[in-house]
């Protein structure tokens, strides 16, 4: 400890610094002052150690993971250096990660340094350790720790089944939990010929997801399987059935006026809007007081309409041409007949 401290006029306490030196035990700090009763209070001196702050659980694919090793008490107490310290990082087994440096030098006056990263390889479980290479009674005690590596799992942007029409298609996405290093390959299987999806796509350097498409080909359950190098693979359900066109936009149940546009919509069985994966017809009939006209500047009469391919709706025409109820039907080879009676007004 310093011979003196002053506390200056105005305060009433002052800080001062105890350094350690390199014998263990417990030693009286005794201050006295003139016109004040002594104090004393005890100062323990334990054999240094250092602390090593590092993952437990890593991916083999993670981004490297920064580490912190401090000095300490043996009591786990974090402390200032009083010199400039060397320490040795060790990792038990490189091919499961290791460590970018092979030491650290925490300075006189701080606690520690958090310069060094652990770079995971492949899975396995290993130790950590921070290590004082010196062979003085002084030394600093070993910190480890053990670090499991494991392999990560790819994932589907869906869980629950997606429900697509036969012939529609839907966008979604495999992802994997980390920004890739490399290129990824990830390959699809299917349990049933259900649905169509390309064999393999890629998840792009420094990206972690890619989008592809998934295309209804028959009626059925099917499950798709996602599978990548150094991942677990996955896999999701969809469901393929008969699309619909219920919620015709704009649909009138009565007629009053000489006529009025609405919007068809593509959907698969359970009413989700969906893109059709080719140009797809729907054939309109109507008993009476009814016809179907296209718009537009030549616009004309017509029986059918066209929703394009990667398209999800068509807009037309209902045109009154007398008064009473009109029986209407829209359907298609791959659609739930769509049925619907209309009140027209006369006018």
């Amino acid at each position: 400890v310093p011979d003196s401290v002053q506390i200056p006029v105005g305060t009433y306490y002052a800080y001062f610094t105890v350094t350690a030196q390199d014998v263990v035990g417990t030693v009286q700090i005794q201050a006295a002052a003139t016109g004040y009763s002594p104090a004393t209070v005890n100062q323990e001196v334990t054999a240094p150690r250092f602390l090593l702050y590092a993952p437990t659980l890593m991916r083999s694919t993670q981004l490297p993971a920064g580490i912190t090793v401090q000095v300490a008490d043996a009591n786990g107490n974090a402390h200032y250096a009083n010199e400039n310290v060397v320490v040795t990082l060790v990792a038990s087994d490189p091919g499961v990660a290791y460590f970018d440096s092979a030491s650290v030098t925490i300075l006189a006056g701080q606690m520690g340094n958090s310069q060094a990263r652990i770079i995971p390889v492949s899975p396995g479980t290993i130790q950590l350790s921070a290590e004082d290479l010196r062979t003085d009674a002084w030394r600093y005690g070993e910190a480890a720790i053990t670090l499991a590596v494991t392999i990560p799992n790819l994932g589907l942007s869906w869980s629950s089944p997606i429900q697509i029409g036969i012939g529609q298609w839907v966008e979604q996405y495999v992802h994997t939990p980390d920004y890739q290093t490399a290129p990824l390959t990830v390959s699809f299987a299917h349990a049933t010929p259900n649905t169509i999806t390309a064999d393999t796509v890629t998840v792009d350097n420094g990206t972690y997801f890619r989008y592809f498409r998934i295309t209804g080909a028959s009626a059925g359950v099917d499950t798709l399987r996602a599978t990548a190098p150094n991942h677990n693979g996955t896999s999701a359900p969809m469901v393929v059935g008969l699309g619909n066109v219920d919620g015709i936009l704009n649909w009138p149940t009565t007629l009053s006026t000489d006529s009025v546009a609405v919007t068809l919509r593509t959907k698969s069985p359970d009413g989700t809007v969906r893109n059709v994966a080719t140009a797809t017809t729907f054939t309109l009939a109507v008993d009476a007081n009814l016809q179907f006209w296209s718009g537009g500047a030549n616009s004309a009469q017509i029986t059918s309409v066209v929703v394009p391919a990667d398209g999800s709706q068509v807009t037309f025409y209902l045109k009154r041409t007398g008064a009473g109820t009109a029986n209407v039907s829209i359907s298609s080879g791959n659609y739930t007949t769509y049925t619907a009676a209309v009140t027209v007004n006369a006018p």
